[in-house]
């Protein structure tokens, strides 16, 4: 690879590291950061860097994360990304599968988990009902409550869902554009 220009490892602040993205996350919400609709994020512009969280190796620190690290953060799509390191997640050393840190222990997991243990306070023999069974969050959550030991309910859109919904684990799946969810 020929590098046209250097990386400006002088200009970068106290606290902040550069980072050389592995994976890249795709998220659901994509769609919406491309309508330039400011949500809890602003809107994207024209040649904006798509946002997105990935996983990088550090490649330069001017902090406390070691060069050679793995983290996760907001880096978005592309090849290289200057991070503070307050705001990324160190991935630890012997995990096996870094990658898991953009699904099942990202946020989609993290919000599956409290809504299920925290919020939900579910107990073993729960009827549990899952909306958008399919989706980031909820196939997690089917999962982690069957894991439980509850019974789940899937309310999907589709009958294709309805079987993926059902292969993860569903005890029963709703295609809720066809069948009442009463």
């Amino acid at each position: 690879m020929k590098v046209v220009s250097p990386i400006p490892t002088d200009q970068i602040p106290k606290g902040e590291i550069l980072v050389r993205n592995i994976y890249i996350g795709m998220m659901a919400s994509s769609r919406v950061y491309l309508t330039g609709i400011d949500t809890y994020l602003p809107g994207m512009k024209p040649n904006d860097v798509m946002f997105g969280r990935a996983i990088g190796e550090v490649i330069f620190s001017n902090g406390k994360v070691p060069v050679g690290s793995l983290v996760v953060g907001l880096f978005g799509w592309q090849k290289y990304a200057i991070a503070k390191e307050k705001e990324v997640t160190v991935i630890p050393k012997n995990e096996k599968n870094p990658e898991h840190y953009l699904g099942v222990y990202g946020p989609e997991g993290y919000a599956a988990y409290i809504g299920l243990h925290k919020i939900g306070k579910i107990k073993k023999g729960d009827l549990v009902v899952v909306s958008a069974a399919a989706g980031a969050t909820g196939s997690i959550a089917v999962q982690l409550a069957k894991a439980h030991g509850c019974k789940v309910c899937a309310i999907v859109g589709s009958d294709k869902k309805c079987e993926f919904v059902k292969s993860i684990g569903a005890d029963t799946a709703i295609n809720h554009k066809k069948s009442s969810v009463e």
